[in-house]
């Protein structure tokens, strides 16, 4: 560990190493959904093939804003436990389940996360205190939905899940908690 983590509990390393490559990730993704000139990735993300790959990397990056609240509040104090730990094949229900303080899932204001399935399409939906819902495409779905192929239409059913207006509400909604988590990590390590 560095020195300018010297004073940190592990987990609040681990926490800040998880939140920045979330942040990391959702500033790529809202560079991509800018409104630019037609021909550019903003007029391609929303399509089907493209905001698949966009639907991916907001799923990675939520999960790791999962884990950096997992990480602040577990018991574990080593690097290799809270990996372990973290290690649950993608699933953000059970990863939010693993976040046992109500005072941490209230702080950042996440209600609820609740898989759900639409035909063979599988997506969490996250409702907040606010009563915004934000729609994450389930990981391991989205990534190898090509087995199931035949019995999708993806035409139809993908874009319900995954329209342009709840791309951009999801990243804006997440880069705002990944921010705002970032913000708390370092006030309570009084840096």
């Amino acid at each position: 560990m560095s020195n300018y983590f010297k004073d940190w509990r592990v987990n609040d390393v681990m926490a800040v190493g998880a939140i920045s490559r979330a942040q990391t990730g959702f500033g790529f993704v809202g560079r991509c959904l800018k409104e630019d000139s037609p021909g550019t990735l903003r007029a391609e993300a929303v399509s089907p093939p493209y905001s698949r790959q966009i639907n991916i990397l907001i799923a990675y990056n939520f999960e790791l804003i999962l884990n950096s609240l997992m990480f602040m509040e577990s018991l574990s104090n080593t690097e290799i436990d809270l990996i372990e730990e973290a290690k649950v094949g993608h699933r953000l229900d059970v990863l939010w389940n693993k976040i046992k303080s109500t005072s941490t899932k209230d702080l950042f204001g996440i209600k609820n996360i609740q898989l759900k399935n639409k035909a063979v399409f599988k997506f969490y939906e996250v409702e907040f205190e606010d009563k915004k819902l934000v729609t994450i495409h389930d990981l391991n779905n989205i990534r190898y939905d090509i087995n199931d192929f035949r019995n999708k239409e993806t035409t139809k059913l993908r874009p319900s899940v995954s329209d342009e207006e709840n791309i951009v509400n999801a990243v804006e909604t997440l880069e705002k908690l990944s921010k705002n988590i970032m913000d708390y990590i370092y006030k309570k390590s009084k840096i």
